[in-house]
């Protein structure tokens, strides 16, 4: 029922963004004009990040960099297992909804004391299909302070090790 639709399609034409895409192969400044970690930096209103750590479409760590990048005076993120339909799940929409009851509306509901990134841990449904965190954690940074990053490696009998392989017949690609 939206005419208005109708009529700016019929203004515009048809957008050819898969052949665009085809065109710029390379990250150069069609793509730059369009990556908002271009222009992160430069939002300055609160915002509120949510993002799923097993998406295979979208970039899991996407959020987590541009968090880091943006200046905003206010700035939250969650971070949780699953997709890029986080944010559809029902606890998502909740703290979506008490982010923009404080911001927009004026709520005094705390959530602008709260610690900068939550991080829902094994989200699961309930006995009623609710999905819900096992167990929360909430920091001040990311990542979080104190925690150092390391390699590790799957060795030929399914470990992880510290010890970088030496080359070996066994190295390379595996299928299970």
């Amino acid at each position: 029922g939206d005419t208005q639709c109708d009529v700016e399609k019929a203004r515009r034409g048809t957008e050819a963004t898969f052949n665009e895409v085809l065109q710029h192969d390379l990250h150069d400044e069609w793509w730059k004009e369009r990556d908002l970690e271009s222009y992160v930096g430069q939002i300055e209103v609160p915002t509120l990040m949510n993002q799923g750590w097993q998406d295979y479409e979208t970039q899991i760590s996407g959020a987590i960099r541009l968090f880091r990048k943006l200046n905003a005076p206010n700035k939250r993120l969650i971070l949780q297992q699953g997709g890029h339909t986080v944010g559809a799940r029902e606890i998502s929409r909740k703290e979506t909804l008490r982010w923009m009851d404080h911001w927009l509306k004026g709520s005094d509901n705390g959530v602008e004391k709260e610690a900068p990134i939550t991080v829902w841990w094994d989200v699961q449904g309930d006995e009623s299909g609710v999905l819900k965190p096992t167990w929360i954690t909430t920091h001040t940074a990311w990542p979080i302070p104190g925690v150092k990053e390391e390699t590790y490696y799957l060795t030929v009998d399914g470990t992880l090790s510290k010890d970088k392989p030496a080359a070996s017949p066994f190295n390379g690609a595996r299928k299970y």
